[in-house]
């Protein structure tokens, strides 16, 4: 009640503070809010990355014992090619048998993934591009320290078909410092070049 008329009675406006996320977080909070908006839609299950590499350590480990640094290796190489949108029926992955290997590994993961009716986070944004914007955004702002990946390209174009307004921003390092009267920005520059070693 005492907010009810303090609100009326003040001068200045008060504006909504912006949800500010971490891309994956923001991935999945609209996955939740898609979850929502269509609960009768049967949605797979989300799987997170520890999730996920348990499935595929499973997975190998049924076709050959493989070390675990080479598995997370190999797991890390299926995220990063979701990530890119490089397709696993690309002709560059039979050029080499541990390539051909590392194709069909992938493609077992996927049918693995499809059977259990699951979903790896690399794989979250693809999947909700298939269905209407779930949140009531207007403006999304990607703040970003590089260049956005295919995916996410494709991402910024979908919330234009959304008719959302996307605003690109890039991230100087450590912008607070910079702004800061008694503080002093130093770039650590690495003069020793690691392959030396």
């Amino acid at each position: 009640v005492l907010l009810d008329q303090l609100l009326p009675a003040a001068a200045s406006t008060v504006q909504a503070t912006p949800a500010v996320l971490a891309f994956s977080t923001f991935l999945r909070k609209t996955y939740d809010a898609l979850i929502q908006k269509t609960p009768h839609t049967p949605h797979p299950i989300l799987l997170n990355a520890i999730q996920a590499f348990f499935l595929w350590h499973q997975m190998f480990y049924a076709y050959s014992r493989v070390s675990l640094p080479r598995l997370q290796k190999a797991f890390q190489a299926w995220q990063l090619c979701t990530h890119l949108d490089i397709p696993l029926e690309a002709s560059e992955f039979t050029q080499t048998p541990m390539t051909h290997h590392f194709q069909q590994a992938a493609m077992r993961f996927q049918a693995q993934l499809h059977q259990h009716h699951a979903l790896a986070e690399p794989q979250l944004l693809s999947y909700l591009m298939q269905f209407p914007f779930p949140l009531a955004y207007k403006r999304i702002i990607f703040k970003c320290f590089d260049e956005l990946s295919p995916q996410q390209h494709q991402f910024r174009r979908y919330f234009e078909t959304q008719e959302i307004e996307v605003i690109d921003q890039e991230i100087s390092a450590f912008p607070a410092f910079s702004k800061a009267p008694q503080c002093h920005l130093v770039v650590a520059e690495e003069t020793f070049d690691e392959n030396q070693a």
